[in-house]
C-alpha cells in the first residue's frame, strides 16, 4: 500500500476546507439526495461525498457505508485530491497503491473506485465525489460526464452553503452586539441611578442630555430644569470658573464650590471624562462630595 503524500498547497487547502464551515455537520437532504442518484443512475453499491481532512477522510453523505469517516492514510480519497481529474481504479487488486489496503482486504472491499475532485473555490481540491464497487468496473465517456456533472452540483451546494452558513454568523455577532450594547446601557444607567457620585452628560456645546439623582439632590431642582440647559448654568450662579472647568478637562481632580440652595458652599471634587464616539463627542461631569471623601 502507497500513502498518498500531502499536496503541495496542503496549509491553504485546509483553510479552505474548514472556511466551508461543513466538516462534522447533520445530513442534508439536498446533499443525500445527489449520493442517491448517483448511486441509481450508475448503478454503483457505494457513493459517497467525502471531505479530507487532516488525518482523515469525512462523509457529508454516503450510500452503502456504515461509517461516517476513515483514517486518511488508507484512504482512495486521499489520493484524488491530488488529482486534477478523475481518480480511476478499474481493479483495486491490481493497482500496487492499494492491494493490501484494509480497504480493499476487508469491508467494504474495494475492487473498482472513481473519484472526483472537488473544488469548490475554484482552487483547492476540498474533498471528492466518489463511486465504489466490490468488482471491477470501467466508467464510459457518459458516465464520467453524468459524475462530473453531479460533482459541479455538489461544489455549487458547498459554497451556497458557506455563504448561509457566513451570513448566520455575521447574523448572531450583530446580535451578540446589539445585546452587549443594550446590557452596556443598562448597566451605565443602574450606575447612574445609584451611583452616590453626582454625574451630568453633555455635549461639545455643553447641553446637558442625561443627569443622576445623586446630582439632582444637591441641586435641589426638578431633572427637566436640568436636561437642555448649558453644564454652565445648571443654576443661576455658575458652577465652576473658567480656569478650573480646563483643570478638570486636563483629568485633575479640581476642588470647587458648588452652589445649591440648601448650602451656598459645598466643597465638591470635579473631574470631566471625554468620550469619544463613533459620530460624536460627549462628556461626562463627576461631582464628589469632598466631606465625604
Amino acid at each position: 500500500m502507497i500513502v498518498a503524500q500531502a499536496p503541495v498547497d496542503e496549509a491553504s487547502r485546509i483553510e479552505a476546507l474548514h472556511s466551508l464551515a461543513i466538516l462534522d455537520t447533520s445530513s442534508e437532504a439536498v446533499f443525500d439526495n445527489i449520493t442517491q442518484l448517483v448511486a441509481k443512475h450508475l448503478n454503483f453499491p457505494i457513493v459517497a461525498i467525502s471531505l479530507v481532512d487532516i488525518n482523515r477522510q469525512w462523509f457529508k453523505s454516503s450510500v452503502g457505508l456504515d461509517v461516517c469517516e476513515t483514517s486518511r492514510d488508507i484512504a482512495f480519497c486521499a489520493h484524488a485530491v491530488e488529482q486534477d481529474n478523475i481518480l480511476a481504479i478499474v481493479n483495486a487488486k491490481k493497482d500496487i497503491r492499494f492491494a493490501d489496503n484494509p480497504l480493499v482486504l476487508n469491508s467494504p472491499f474495494i475492487a473498482s473506485y472513481y473519484g472526483v475532485p472537488l473544488r469548490p473555490s475554484g482552487n483547492h481540491v476540498v474533498g471528492t465525489l466518489c463511486v465504489i464497487d466490490t468488482v471491477p468496473r470501467k466508467l464510459n465517456h457518459k458516465e464520467q460526464d453524468f459524475l462530473l456533472m453531479m460533482a459541479l452540483q455538489i461544489e455549487h451546494l458547498f459554497k451556497l452553503s458557506k455563504s448561509i452558513n457566513t451570513t448566520q454568523l455575521l447574523n448572531h455577532q450583530l446580535l451578540q452586539e446589539q445585546i452587549r450594547t443594550q446590557n452596556s446601557m443598562m448597566r451605565n444607567h443602574a450606575l447612574m441611578l445609584k451611583s452616590k457620585t453626582g454625574m451630568l452628560l453633555f455635549d461639545q456645546q455643553g447641553t446637558i442630555f442625561d443627569v443622576n439623582q445623586q446630582m439632582l439632590k444637591w441641586l435641589g431642582i426638578d431633572r427637566n430644569k436640568v436636561i437642555n440647559t448649558n453644564i454652565k448654568w445648571i443654576y443661576p450662579f455658575p458652577v465652576i470658573d473658567q480656569q478650573e472647568v480646563l483643570a478638570a478637562y486636563r483629568g485633575e481632580g479640581v476642588s470647587i464650590t458648588l452652589a445649591t440652595p440648601t448650602n451656598n458652599k459645598q466643597p465638591m471634587m470635579l473631574s470631566v471624562t471625554k468620550l469619544e464616539l463613533t459620530n460624536n463627542i460627549e462628556f461626562i461631569a463627576c461631582f464628589d462630595d469632598l466631606a465625604i471623601l
